[in-house]
């Protein structure tokens, strides 16, 4: 046969193709010796196809002999099992986002709408430091305890007995008032402070976040001993009151709930009064006000006075003091139940009610034989032209408590 003009690759193409079969089936056999791809890793070390079932009826025949009866536990080997614990601690101790702070975001719709003062972006405020308060004086009063108020708290009690002994009957109680001033100016200018020239710059604190007022939540005063090498150590707060109106206790565990209820009790006049200057318990001599201690007219003592004297001098100035302070508060609660008359108005009926008194007074001269009363026409039970002596209701009684 003629091998003329057949080419080369026609002529050997099975040798060709017989040394590609031999060379991928030398590929197959090298890799399945040399890289061993079908073993798979058994409890961390690798297992080939001839091992596979060997190791699966170890751990099996291990498992039955756990779980027969009176088989005892076994505790786990260091290694066999991995433990998770770790991980999982240290991924609830971490973070869970990439930067340690989140990223500030400023309201971008509805700008106009906003208040004036609202901030948008990252700022700096100022940190207001407020001054402290400065210290009057101390007063003691002495007085007795009215029973309703042991009755309402008993743990007056034990205060009575440490005072008075054995004699637990006694009511005779003996008290320390600590008073001081605050200014409140100076507070109130230093909530409005900032520094706009600093770096970074710091701004004032918002009025939003306190309602652009200063609150005063608690007044508490401390109390140290003298101690024997003459320092003073044993810092006690002194407690408060029996039934005192405070948030003293809610202020460690305060929230914005608590903000907002603060708002709105300390927004009344009265509730103020009663954290600045709380009322002592009701006592039978009523000797002590805390106006007496704000009240510039109070009469002072002078010496060789007598004791009597100076008591009713006191009694007189805590009266007035008592009587301002209502005032005040009646003011701010809206006035008096009765409607006030206008000056005017007042005038005319003083005017008219002297005018009746000189007639009913000229009558009355007139007859010998007139029943007694007859001729006071302004008699406040006698009958007449006086309509309050025909029990009918005036003008005057219809505006009573008109509030």
């Amino acid at each position: 046969m003629k091998i003329k003009g057949i080419p080369f690759w026609e002529q050997h193409i099975e040798k060709f193709i017989l040394c590609g079969f031999g060379v991928v089936l030398v590929g197959v056999g090298v890799s399945q010796v040399l890289l061993r791809p079908n073993d798979v890793p058994i409890e961390g070390t690798e297992a080939g196809p001839d091992g596979i079932e060997q190791r699966l009826k170890v751990k099996a025949d291990s498992i039955r002999q756990r779980l027969a009866e009176g088989a005892t536990t076994q505790p786990l080997v260091e290694g066999e099992v991995p433990l998770a614990m770790k991980d999982f601690r240290a991924a609830v101790e971490g973070g869970v986002a990439p930067k340690s702070t989140l990223p500030v975001t400023a309201p971008a719709l509805a700008a106009e709408i906003l208040p004036s003062e609202s901030v948008a972006g990252d700022a700096r405020f100022f940190e207001p430091k407020l001054p402290a308060p400065v210290m009057l004086g101390v007063r003691q009063e002495s007085d007795t305890l009215d029973e309703t108020a042991v009755t309402q708290h008993p743990e007056l009690t034990a205060v009575l007995k440490a005072q008075n002994g054995q004699d637990s009957a006694s009511r005779d109680i003996s008290w320390t008032i600590p008073y001081a001033s605050i200014d409140l100016k100076a507070m109130r200018e230093e909530l409005h402070k900032g520094l706009p020239n600093a770096k970074p710059p710091l701004l004032p604190i918002p009025t939003l976040w306190y309602n652009d007022a200063l609150w005063l939540v608690d007044v508490a005063f401390e109390r140290e001993e003298r101690l024997a090498d003459g320092s003073w150590g044993n810092g006690a707060v002194i407690a408060q009151l029996p039934g005192q109106f405070s948030f003293r206790k809610e202020i460690p565990t305060a929230d914005a709930i608590l903000r907002d209820e603060m708002f709105r009790i300390l927004s009344q006049k009265g509730k103020v009064l009663e954290v600045l200057q709380p009322e002592f318990l009701p006592t039978k001599g009523n000797t002590f006000s805390p106006t007496l201690l704000l009240d510039e007219k109070q009469v002072a003592a002078t010496v060789g006075e007598d004791e009597q004297v100076r008591r009713l001098k006191r009694d007189y100035a805590r009266r007035v003091a008592d009587r301002d302070h209502t005032l005040e508060l009646v003011k701010a609660l809206g006035g008096p139940c009765e409607a006030q008359k206008p000056e005017d108005e007042k005038k005319k009926e003083k005017e008219k009610d002297k005018s009746k008194s000189n007639e009913g007074s000229g009558a009355g001269g007139g007859g010998g034989n007139a029943p007694p009363g007859g001729g006071g026409l302004s008699g406040g039970t006698g009958p007449g032209k006086n309509n309050r002596g025909e029990g009918k209701r005036t003008k005057e009684d219809e505006e009573k408590c008109v509030r």
